[in-house]
């Protein structure tokens, strides 16, 4: 079987040693660089199967050197995966829309980082979750964290007038156990909390018509939603919106924008379960 290629393109010599490290005993084949320009020189030379990149890069954003990618005719169609600390809502938007199969944040888990690699390159791998130390002896997977949820066991709502942050949200936990279930219409959001399964209800208070104070205190008042758990988002401080958190009689609430990360967080205690993600 001929050996699946990967570029990885990071400035930080440990991240490249330790994926190199990582990846030893797996039939692919590695390359790395820290410099953007010879990055873009391999994408176009080796033709790689997978090219793993970071954002933040000293002289070129990895996001623009992924744009370059997309450009050209001879790498537009190269499979691209983030693999970056850089959890910015923005960035995760605009790597969707360049086209990338994956956002994997750093740090990241050896057997999490193997089980998305494999899947990305559509490999079958077995492995073992063993520590593995870079040559600076730092030691590095050490504790391994339970595998991303494939399977969707929770159902999420989502009412908000914008149908785009919807999505990002959908785009965000695609990857989770969540089913995410998207409305802008407050009185469809209503009707689904009262007629179909839902686990968590994400509810933004600024919307036309009806606010986000009226539909939760609502859900509060019926018995069928009134135990359903709400995570309050707005583009106000908290402090400006105590008024209807004290409406809705919830204190859990996401000033927008927020992050994946910041999200995740908020979901895994409203569900007293830890979420594990990739993008």
């Amino acid at each position: 079987m001929t050996e699946k290629k990967i570029l990885l393109i990071d400035d930080n010599e440990i991240i490249c040693e330790l994926v190199t490290e990582l990846l030893a005993d797996i039939p692919v084949e590695i390359q790395t660089t820290t410099d953007a320009r010879e990055g873009l020189r391999l994408a176009m030379s080796i033709k790689p199967d997978l090219v793993l990149l970071d954002i933040d890069l000293p002289e070129v954003n990895g996001l623009d050197l992924l744009q370059q990618i997309r450009n050209m005719q001879s790498t537009r169609h190269l499979a691209v995966v983030m693999l970056t600390a850089n959890e910015h809502i923005a960035s995760i938007q605009r790597a969707s829309e360049l086209g990338v199969l994956g956002y994997i944040l750093k740090p990241f888990k050896q057997s999490y980082f193997l089980e998305r690699l494999s899947t990305f390159l559509g490999l079958s791998l077995e492995f073992e979750n063993k520590p593995t130390k870079t040559k600076d002896n730092r030691e590095t997977g050490k504790n391994v964290n339970e595998k991303a949820h494939a399977i969707k066991t929770k159902n999420l709502l989502v009412i908000d007038d914008e149908p785009s942050f919807g999505e990002l949200i959908g785009s965000i936990l695609k990857d989770t156990l969540f089913e995410v279930k998207m409305t802008s219409d407050p009185h469809e959001g209503l009707r689904w909390a009262m007629t179909q399964s839902v686990d968590v209800i994400l509810l933004d208070l600024n919307m036309p018509e009806i606010t986000g104070a009226q539909i939760g205190k609502q859900l509060k008042k019926m018995q069928t939603t009134q135990k359903i758990p709400i995570l309050v988002i707005s583009g106000y401080p908290q402090s400006y919106v105590e008024k209807e958190l004290a409406i809705i009689g919830e204190t859990n609430f996401l000033e927008k924008p927020f992050t994946p990360q910041q999200l995740i967080t908020a979901l895994s205690k409203l569900i007293g379960k830890t979420v594990y993600w990739q993008i």
